[in-house]
C-alpha cells in the first residue's frame, strides 16, 4: 500500500504517546508508513484529534476539520467534486496547487559573475552562489587568480522556498575535449565552507546526498543533453528542525584543467507553490 505523508502535532499542554513515540507540546511528528494502519485504528488518537488535542497535517499545512484530519490519518484521499457532484480523478505528481517550473542556470567554469538566472520579468533570481577553488581547496576570488589556479568551479543553488524536484538536465553546445567532470550533491550545503554538510551520522538524516557522480563531458557530444532523473519527485524542504543551514540546496561541482572556461546550462525541473 502506498501512503500519503501524514504529520501529527501535539497542540495540547501535556505530552502524548503516538504509536510508541512521546511527543511534547507543539512538537510535530511524521507517522512512519509501517505504523499508519495502527494509528488510523487507534481510538485514543482519534479521540484526541476530535477533542482538539492533536492535529493532522500533510507536511505543509494542517487540516481544520476533524473529518479531513482522520481521512489523512487513515490514508483516505480527500475527494474533489465538480459542480455537478461528480468525483474528479487526477494523477498527482506534486502537492495540490503547486505548479511546474523548469529553472535554468547558465554559467561558465573559471569565470566570475557568469551566472544567468532571471525570471520572466528579467529580474535576477538571486538564488545561487558561484565560487572557484585551487587544487588544495583554497578559494580564489579574482579573475587573474582564477585563470592561473582554478581547477574547481562550484555553483550552489538555493531557492527561497520548499519544492519537489523531478529531474535535472545539463546542456553544452561546444565540444569539450579534456576531462571536465560534474558532481551534484543535494540537501544541506554548509554556508561556512560552501561544501556538503557532513554531520555525524547519529544526528539523523539531514545529510547532503550525491545525485550525480562524476559525469565526464569529454564523452558528451556537441548539443547533447545529460539528464538525471530519480524517477520520482523528491521533496526539498527549505528548513528542517535542528539543522542550521537550508536543506533544499543543490551544488554543482565542476572539476576541470586550470582556468578552463566552458559554458553550461543546468535546468532543474520541479514543482513549487
Amino acid at each position: 500500500m502506498s501512503f500519503i505523508p501524514c504529520y501529527i502535532k501535539n497542540i495540547d499542554t501535556v505530552n502524548h504517546s503516538i504509536v510508541g513515540k512521546e511527543i511534547v507540546p507543539n512538537e510535530e511528528y511524521q507517522i512512519p508508513d509501517e505504523k499508519r494502519i495502527a494509528a488510523g485504528n487507534n481510538s485514543d488518537i482519534l479521540d484526541k484529534i476530535s477533542s482538539g488535542k492533536l492535529q493532522i497535517g500533510n507536511g505543509v499545512s494542517y487540516y481544520t476539520t476533524t473529518a479531513d484530519q482522520i481521512n489523512r490519518l487513515k490514508n483516505i484521499d480527500l475527494l474533489e467534486i465538480d459542480e455537478e457532484g461528480r468525483q474528479i480523478n487526477r494523477t498527482a505528481y506534486g502537492k495540490k496547487g503547486w505548479t511546474y517550473l523548469g529553472h535554468p542556470f547558465e554559467f561558465t567554469t573559471s569565470k566570475l559573475n557568469s551566472v544567468h538566472s532571471k525570471n520572466w520579468k528579467n529580474v535576477d533570481r538571486a538564488d545561487y552562489i558561484l565560487k572557484f577553488y585551487k587544487s588544495d581547496g583554497t578559494e580564489v576570488t579574482t579573475q587573474s587568480d582564477i585563470d592561473t589556479y582554478c581547477v574547481e568551479t562550484r555553483l550552489t543553488i538555493k531557492p527561497d522556498y520548499d519544492y519537489e524536484v523531478i529531474s535535472g538536465t545539463v546542456d553544452i553546445h561546444t565540444a569539450i575535449t579534456t576531462d571536465v567532470r560534474m558532481w551534484v550533491v543535494g540537501g544541506v550545503i554548509d554556508s561556512t565552507t560552501n561544501s556538503a554538510w557532513e554531520y555525524p551520522a547519529s544526528s539523523g538524516v539531514y545529510h547532503a546526498k550525491e545525485f550525480a557522480g562524476g559525469i565526464n563531458f569529454k564523452y558528451v557530444g556537441v548539443d547533447q543533453k545529460i539528464e538525471t532523473d530519480g524517477r520520482a519527485a523528491k521533496y526539498m524542504s527549505k528548513t528542517s528542525t535542528g539543522v542550521p543551514f537550508n536543506t533544499n540546496q543543490f551544488q554543482v561541482i565542476m572539476r576541470h584543467p586550470v582556468g578552463e572556461k566552458h559554458d553550461f546550462m543546468l535546468t532543474l525541473e520541479y514543482f513549487r507553490e
